[in-house]
């Protein structure tokens, strides 16, 4: 019936309603009589690549009706400076417009209706921009038919005009941000309006009085009224908040920040303001006043509230939400509650800015936590018990904290520093997030999410903890599913922790350390962990410790070490088949261990040697060491004694390695030796930085599968002697250098300077310039580059006519992007030669002020400029033609 329904209403739809299409070549013919045009621009990327015929076509098309009879128009995508002027021509006389939607303009709207000002017929009007120096039309205002006005899509400021008020059918008004609804002076003649997010009072001296809300019966949605210190008392009975039973969300604000109270006054405005007995939401912030009004306590009109949140609120009389215990005098304590009714339907509970309370109690008679959901307390430095803290000591026993909290999904708790007694986390198997910062002595942050198909733990405790065992806050018995766990600073992570948590995939250990028992080999499943990435960060155990732990993880694909200054070295276990101990074990893990042990031995059993165990060179796809100075990977020894493996080179499975801060790294690989490769030929991808001793590229020579590569800060020695093979002969398509001065010198062997060479390289960003805008190497990449990022140069003010000539042979180049060159004041002047350029990029180059005049092939169809350039260079990118641009658009890394 549906389908039956869609095809009437086509047929019937079919000589009034028509779609230009920028992606079809061919337009269907076009009814005399249409009212009702869409025209579909596309993304920018295809926005860019309409030609002259399409240009022309919709030109044509146009001409085929009449205009004056359209009722609806709309525009979607983005389109250049040309086809805005060819719009402001074709519907110059499209006077008759009930609905019009202009999407992602660039342009004042009058660009594309010369006549907008005069559409007096508007009922729906929708308007969106990318360019935050547009402001909305300020005629909006003369659209006195119009009932829906959607500025959603606005990215830059909304500046209202002064008599939007005279839109007196307006029921709604679609932002993005609610500081908007606020603006709308007097705002009491839009009757029918339908959602008016905020309201301040007396924001300015007229025009936004508090009786402006009393005429809007309509109101729907969410209303917060904020700067209520600003009114008075006998001003509350005109907001007549009864009579709006269409509100769902209500959101009453005092200024939290204002230096002074007026308790009584207060007390009695929150008395007034009663909302109709149905709302779902209630927040009340700020209120200075005794206690909570009598509709949210001793007469409960409001049972039905789903949601309430009480912020800084100077009470001593709460709802009806259990027993609340404030200080009476210095050591005394007394308890304020309501008696009676209490919530029915509760499901979100956020109480902050609490200054005294002492203690929050489960009194029986009250039964609003069997619907909770969500509960949220945070900034409540005194607070010391919590309903649930009475069942802390009862680990195993939770049938009655499941009772009590049925259906809680959320907790979040932060800010409490003497909250110390919390059930161990997650207390029940219904909990899918707990958010916990700051909370007692020992707890900095603790978050626990199951929401995600991917669950996690992530654990952080204060640098002056008092913990003994991390089983005195967590339930490891309940965290069989959880796939991450994340610690930082915790007593030791213990063997038996890990073997609850059976699903566990991630394990991330900062400034802790591991307590590790004598286990059996990676063949015994028992004392196996099913562990698939591994984080160490600052990390107490040492390389023979660490070494152990990589015993029990058969499965390891990630390996990332940080900081971990007791690993001095590195290196890759391999059983040796020449070594027959006298008492060899009979079983292949003793057999596995032996081995190990032996190896270790014949290197000098230190303890900060670290050796990747045999069943990683199959596993171990991505290694990452960084910040660890005094680590230097072992040499390799010549064939003749390979009895010592050597390096990373045994990792046959290694496709990612990462490299930063290890100056020392490769100090045993300064010689040229075929046989010292300290990597495996696997390598994809390839990130070295701050490494000091490495000269040459040589012992990286048999890298033949690696397509990427990134050098950083590896000093004036590096050179990039024995890169030819890798341009010419491997498989090396992407290339990053930064920091490496003379990368570039001699990449290029001399008697090669003036032959033809094939290179894949395709895509290179580098801050070397002058290195890289030479002919050779230019004349390199000349057929295969097709993106070139020069950034973060700090000293180039303009280029040399020897670098510009330079960068005409790559005539492959499809993306230019200039990236934070701080002092770079202009453009290559002919740009010209680079017929295949498609994209242009300038991004945090603030001292460019304009674009080369006549300088861009024709190629060029889109132009990539942040907020961070000049605003005459974003003007002069705007007013060019032909070419779509795109306002703070993240600069394409490809790293």
């Amino acid at each position: 019936m549906h389908e039956l329904l869609q095809d009437l209403a086509r047929m019937v739809s079919l000589y009034e309603c028509y779609t230009i299409d920028c992606s079809h070549e061919r337009f269907r013919e076009i009814p005399p009589d249409v009212r009702h045009l869409s025209i579909v621009m596309g993304g920018a990327e295809e926005d860019a690549s309409i030609n002259e015929t399409f240009h022309g076509n919709v030109i044509l098309i146009m001409k085929r009706f009449k205009v004056e009879n359209l009722h609806t128009l709309m525009i979607f995508g983005c389109y250049y400076r040309s086809m805005a002027n060819t719009f402001g021509d074709v519907f110059r006389k499209a006077k008759a417009l009930r609905v019009l939607r202009l999407s992602t303009m660039y342009y004042p709207v009058d660009h594309i209706l010369h006549n907008f000002s005069v559409l007096m017929h508007l009922r729906y009007l929708k308007l969106g921009s990318e360019y935050d120096k547009i402001s909305p039309p300020r005629c909006i205002s003369r659209f006195y038919k119009l009932i829906v006005l959607v500025l959603k899509d606005w990215k830059g400021s909304i500046n209202l005009p002064v008599d939007m008020s005279n839109l007196a059918r307006l029921r709604h008004f679609i932002v993005s941000h609610d500081e908007t609804h606020s603006k709308i002076c007097e705002v009491g003649k839009l009757q029918t309006l339908q959602e008016l997010r905020r309201f301040e009072v007396n924001r300015e001296k007229s025009g936004f009085e508090i009786k402006q809300l009393g005429h809007l019966i309509q109101l729907s949605g969410s209303l917060s009224i904020c700067n209520l210190e600003k009114m008075q008392a006998k001003e509350a009975d005109e907001v007549n908040l009864l009579s709006k039973n269409s509100l769902k969300k209500l959101t009453l604000e005092w200024d939290v920040q204002r230096s002074q109270k007026e308790p009584d006054k207060e007390q009695h405005i929150l008395n007034v303001l009663r909302p109709h007995d149905n709302l779902q939401e209630l927040c009340i912030r700020g209120h200075g006043g005794h206690s909570c009004p009598p509709w949210l306590g001793s007469k409960l009109s409001v049972k039905n509230l789903q949601s309430l949140h009480l912020d800084t609120v100077n009470w001593t009389v709460f709802p009806p939400l259990g027993e609340f215990w404030l200080p009476k005098e210095p050591g005394q304590e007394y308890l304020r509650s309501v008696q009676g009714k209490s919530f029915q339907n509760l499901k979100t509970l956020e109480l902050v800015g609490l200054t005294k309370l002492e203690k929050w109690v489960h009194n029986d008679k009250f039964l609003l936590f069997s619907l909770l959901e969500t509960f949220i307390i945070r900034d409540c430095p005194e607070l010391v018990e919590l309903p649930v803290s009475q069942y802390a000591s009862q680990k195993f026993k939770q049938d009655v904290m499941i009772d009590l909290f049925p259906k809680m999904q959320e907790v979040r708790i932060a800010d409490c520093p003497k909250l110390e007694s919390l059930p161990l986390i997650p207390w029940t198997d219904t909990l899918l997030t707990v958010d916990m910062k700051n909370v007692g002595s020992s707890l900095e942050k603790l978050v626990y999410s199951t929401k995600s198909s991917s669950s996690k733990l992530l654990l952080e405790i204060k640098e002056d903890h008092h913990l003994e065992c991390l089983d005195e806050m967590v339930a490891f018995h309940n965290l069989s599913k959880i796939h991450e766990l994340e610690v930082s600073k915790s007593p030791p992570l213990m063997n038996k922790h890990l073997h609850w948590l059976t699903s566990l995939k991630t394990l991330k250990i900062s400034e802790s350390s591991i307590t590790l028992p004598l286990l059996g080999g990676p063949d015994d499943e028992k004392d196996t962990l099913a562990l698939e990435r591994l984080e160490i960060k600052n990390c107490s155990a040492n390389g023979k410790e660490l070494t152990q732990f990589l015993l029990q993880l058969p499965k390891l694909s990630f390996f990332r070490m940080s900081s971990c200054q007791n690993v001095t070295s590195m290196g890759v276990m391999a059983l040796l088949a020449t070594a027959e101990p006298t008492s060899m074990p009979s079983s292949s893990t003793s057999s596995n261990e032996t081995g190990s042990q032996l190896q270790i031995e014949e290197v000098g059993d230190e303890g900060g040697l670290l050796l990747f165990p045999k069943h990683l060179t199959i596993s171990l796809r991505e290694l990452r060491i960084t910040m660890n100075p005094g680590l230097s990977l072992l040499a390799s020894l010549p064939p003749e004694n390979n009895s010592r493996p050597g390096g990373l080179h045994n990792l046959h499975s290694l496709q990612t390695l990462f490299i930063r801060g290890c100056p020392k790294l490769l100090s045993a690989y300064s010689s040229s030796s075929s046989y010292c490769f300290p990597f495996p030929s696997t390598l994809d991808s390839l990130r070295i930085e701050d490494v000091e001793d490495m000269h040459t590229f040589a012992p990286l020579s048999n890298l033949t599968s690696l397509t990427y590569l990134f050098v950083e800060n590896c000093r004036k020695d590096l050179r990039g002697e024995g890169l030819w093979t890798f341009f010419t002969q491997g498989c090396l398509t992407r290339l990053c250098v930064y920091r490496s001065p003379n990368f570039f010198d001699n990449l290029v062997p001399h008697q090669q300077e003036e032959l033809p060479a094939y290179c894949k390289i395709e895509m290179l960003r580098t801050d070397d310039i002058a290195g890289v805008l030479v002919t050779p190497i230019c004349r390199l990449f000349s057929s295969s580059l097709n993106v070139l990022g020069l950034c973060s140069n700090k000293e180039i003010v303009s280029f040399t006519k020897e670098q510009e000539k330079a960068l005409e042979l790559i005539t492959s180049l499809q993306d230019l992007c200039f990236f934070h060159n701080e002092k770079l004041q202009s453009l290559p002047a002919d740009l010209r030669g680079l017929n295949n350029l498609r994209i242009l990029e300038i991004l945090r180059c603030s001292a460019i002020r304009s674009l080369p005049k006549n300088a861009f092939p024709n190629s060029l169809q889109k132009i990539n400029v942040d907020r961070r350039c000049s605003e005459e260079l974003q003007h002069h990118c705007i007013m060019l033609e032909g070419v779509t641009v795109n306002i703070d658009r993240p600069v394409n890394t490809n790293l």
